[in-house]
């Protein structure tokens, strides 16, 4: 390559490298990504990698348009980040686009609802799935209250996964974000599964973004 057609390449490159910055600047997507988080009735966690996460992994990669992946499992959650791929798509965007990409699904028995959740890279993630055997909205929603309210006590903010009424008599996952030592975060969980209806189960992960 001639030194002519360096001086041309170069500042190409630099000013290809600055339009994508600000376009995904303008877009919202700096320092931002979208979780995908599906709790499961599995203590498996390679049966969850094979059942949810690659499944899901493989339809992110087919759709296009999306950037790095990364993913985590463990007893009783595949967790799965998302990062913007195309230029000009904001995180909303993305969130959305994902939320139709993967729909709520069953196999092998197991009843699988993805909540799917832009966020900033920087929060600190804990999910929460409260769950039962008898479909009785009126225990889950005692419980849900009893749980956000704990949440909201050491100063974590909280999201639900939207969910028909039919789908929220048998399980919630709530999202909460901020930072907790390990201890009180043990010592709420405890607590709220010794006052919670004895038909009613929780599972919580402390700081599932830790592993990502």
């Amino acid at each position: 390559m001639t030194r002519r057609q360096l001086n041309i390449l170069i500042p190409a490159v630099g000013i290809a490298i600055i339009i994508g910055i600000v376009w995904n600047w303008l877009a919202g997507n700096t320092g931002k990504m979208v979780y995908v988080l599906t709790p499961a009735d599995s203590d498996d966690s390679a049966r969850i990698e094979r059942l949810i996460t690659e499944p899901i992994e493989q339809k992110l990669e087919d759709a296009g348009g999306v950037g790095e992946i990364q993913t985590y499992n463990v007893a009783g959650l595949s967790a799965i980040t998302v990062e913007a791929g195309a230029f000009g798509i904001s995180i909303d965007g993305l969130t959305q686009k994902l939320t139709e990409l993967i729909p709520p699904w069953t196999v092998e028995e197991l009843t699988l609802r993805p909540s799917i959740i832009g966020l900033d890279k920087n929060d600190v993630v804990h999910v929460f799935r409260i769950y039962n055997d008898v479909s009785d909205e009126r225990l889950m929603q005692t419980a849900a209250n009893l749980l956000i309210g704990e949440l909201k006590n050491i100063d974590l903010r909280v999201f639900a996964n939207p969910l028909n009424t039919e789908s929220a008599a048998d399980e919630q996952t709530y999202v909460a974000l901020g930072a907790v030592d390990e201890e009180p975060f043990s010592d709420m969980v405890e607590s709220i599964q010794n006052r919670i209806p004895p038909e009613v189960y929780l599972s919580a992960h402390y700081e599932v973004s830790s592993h990502f």
